[in-house]
C-alpha cells in the first residue's frame, strides 16, 4: 500500500471516529490539517467545529485526536484499524497520553526513517504489558517512561549528548514528573555508560535507588531490552550484541558493557519472574 493510500485510510478512519463520538461531520478540518505538524491549530480547529456543529466538544479528548491529525506518524491507536501501527499500550492514563503526544511530537521528526518511533512504540506497549504488576501510581509512571525514554535523541534536546539525561531533564523541567524524569535517566543501565564517558556527575539529580532498580526500573529496562531498533521481539541477549555491533567494540557501551550486561540480563529475568508469577 502507498503512503498516498494509507494517509486516505488514516484519513476515513479519522473522519468515522470523529463522526462516531461527536454525530458532527468536520471532515473538511481534518484534511486541511492533515500532516501540518501544528497540534494546538488543529486542537482549537477541530473544538470549534465540533462545537459549531452542535456537538458537546470534550478539548482533552479531542488533544489526541488533534495530535494524530498533525503528525499522522504519532496516529493514536484509534487509528490502528488501518494497522499502521500494529502495537498500542495496554495501560493509559492522562499521564500517559501526554507523554506519547510528546514522544510523537519529538521522535517523528527525526530522519532516521520512523526507526526510533517504532521502537518506542513497542517498547510502551511492552511496558503496557507489565503494568499490572504495579500501582497505579507506579504503572503510570512506567509507561509514561517507556513512551519518553529516547525523546533525548532528539536534536533539539541535546545539551550533553547523553540521551538518557537529555530526555530526563526536559521531561523534569517542561512535565514537572521527577520519577518519571528519573526512570528516563537511569534506564537500560544508563548509569555503566555514564561511567565510562565521564558523565556520570549528570546522573547526580536522579540518583535514588529506585531510579535504576527495583521492580518498575527492571521492567523499563526489560521493556526496551526486548525490544529491538524496528520494533520487533529480541531477546535481551540478542540486543545487547545489536548494541555491540551497532556502537562499535570501542565505545563507551562497549567498554561498560562487561558491567551493563549482566545487569541487564539480571532486570529482564527478574521482571519475567514477575510476569510469570503474577499469572498464577
Amino acid at each position: 500500500m502507498s503512503t498516498e493510500q494509507q494517509d486516505r485510510e488514516l484519513i476515513r478512519a479519522a473522519d468515522e471516529y470523529l463522526t462516531e463520538h461527536y454525530e458532527v461531520v468536520v471532515d473538511d478540518v481534518v484534511l486541511r490539517a492533515w500532516g501540518s505538524g501544528r497540534t494546538a491549530i488543529v486542537h482549537e480547529d477541530l473544538v470549534s467545529a465540533v462545537r459549531d456543529a452542535g456537538g458537546v466538544a470534550d478539548p482533552v479528548e479531542l488533544l489526541p485526536v488533534a495530535q494524530s491529525i498533525a503528525f499522522p506518524e504519532a496516529a493514536s491507536p484509534w487509528l490502528s484499524r488501518t494497522e499502521r501501527l500494529g502495537v498500542v499500550e495496554d495501560f493509559s492514563s492522562r499521564r500517559v497520553e501526554s507523554a506519547r503526544l510528546l514522544a510523537g511530537e519529538l521522535l517523528t521528526r527525526l530522519r532516521d526513517g520512523g526507526q526510533r518511533w517504532r521502537h518506542t512504540q513497542a517498547v510502551a506497549a511492552r511496558a503496557g504489558q507489565a503494568a499490572h504488576l504495579f500501582s497505579s501510581n507506579d504503572a503510570e509512571a512506567l509507561v509514561a517512561a517507556a513512551w519518553l525514554h529516547d525523546v533525548g535523541y532528539a536534536p533539539q534536546l541535546n545539551r550533553h549528548g547523553f540521551h538518557p539525561v537529555d530526555g530526563a531533564e526536559h521531561v523534569r523541567h517542561r512535565l514537572g514528573w521527577p520519577g518519571v524524569a528519573g526512570l528516563i535517566a537511569q534506564h537500560s543501565g544508563a548509569r555503566f555508560v555514564a561511567h565510562s564517558r565521564g558523565l556520570g556527575h549528570l546522573l547526580r539529580p536522579f540518583a535514588e535507588s529506585r531510579f535504576w532498580s527495583g521492580p518498575v526500573a527492571d521492567a523499563l529496562t526489560w521493556a526496551d531490552q526486548t525490544t529491538g531498533p524496528d520494533g520487533r521481539r529480541v531477546t535481551v541477549e540478542d540486543r545487547i550484541d545489536e548494541m555491540l555491533q551497532r556502537h562499535g567494540t570501542d565505545s563507551p557501551n562497549a567498554r561498560s558493557n562487561t558491567e551493563r550486561a549482566p545487569a541487564l540480563v539480571e532486570a529482564v529475568r527478574a521482571t519475567e519472574e514477575r510476569l510469570g508469577a503474577s499469572a498464577f
